[in-house]
């Protein structure tokens, strides 16, 4: 863990590790880090290694936490979240980020879990930017929009298709 950006959630077809260090810059998802979270896989201090390199590889000061860094190419052998254009549909989902929060505030870090909902607290309230109604939108794009307030085919706070 020490010297990693965080823990690898991901290997694509081929067998690869698709985090970590990479030619085209780091590579991070926040899904593997929140379930090594959630899960009690990752100690408290692990933890903390996790929230500040989620901070420094995921966090967008316009937009909050996205759901993976930009890899720089698309990733045709790893799933459908990764054939889109960075910053677009799964890219920049939201409900990764809920389930974040509620992963810390679980595992006591408060102050963590508190700034990842203020971040989209903030952009929920900015309607010149986000174009939403009030709520959670599936995912925000780059310009900071919402988009899609139920996502057609998914429950509000279900993360695998119904």
């Amino acid at each position: 863990m020490k010297g990693s950006p965080g823990l690898t959630g991901y290997y694509n077809n081929d067998g690869a590790r698709v985090e970590g260090d990479h030619s085209l810059g780091v590579r991070m998802t926040l899904t593997g880090q929140v379930f090594a979270v959630m899960g009690g896989i990752a100690d408290d201090e692990q933890v903390g290694h996790i929230t500040k390199s989620v901070d420094r590889y995921l966090k967008d000061p316009n937009i909050g936490y996205r759901l993976n860094s930009n890899f720089g190419e698309i990733q045709q052998n790893l799933g459908r979240a990764f054939g889109f254009a960075f910053g677009h549909k799964e890219n920049g989902a939201m409900h990764m980020s809920v389930m974040y929060a509620n992963a810390l505030y679980k595992r006591g870090f408060v102050r963590e879990g508190y700034e990842v909902l203020r971040s989209i607290y903030d952009l929920s309230q900015d309607f010149e930017r986000n174009r939403m109604y009030p709520g959670i939108p599936e995912y925000i794009n780059e310009k900071g929009r919402g988009m899609y307030p139920i996502l057609p085919g998914r429950q509000v706070g279900c993360c695998s298709p119904c």
